[in-house]
């Protein structure tokens, strides 16, 4: 497990050789973004890095947001993986 120079993307290896190349941010899109988008990121980590001893923002930053489907169907598989081992 390593860093990029850029720190931008993560490089793993496992045991059967595979290299995977991960962003570093998930949200991050790859490519080149427009000015305009460049701005509203710089702007968003200022406020982040500003404000981010305050609980609200840091509760807000850390949370996983996570589709209500996908939320719903991890819950019935859990419920099912519980019941099984009954």
């Amino acid at each position: 497990l390593n860093y990029t120079a850029d720190h931008k993307y993560i490089i793993s290896g496992s045991d059967d050789t595979n290299l995977r190349l991960w962003k570093a941010r998930a949200s991050e899109k790859i490519g080149q973004a427009s000015t305009r988008e460049e701005k509203s990121m710089e702007y968003r980590q200022a406020l982040i890095k500003k404000y981010q001893y305050m609980p609200e923002i840091h509760k807000i930053h850390t949370s996983r947001k996570v589709p209500g489907f996908i939320k719903k169907q991890t819950q019935v598989a859990q419920s099912q993986k519980e019941s099984s081992h009954r």
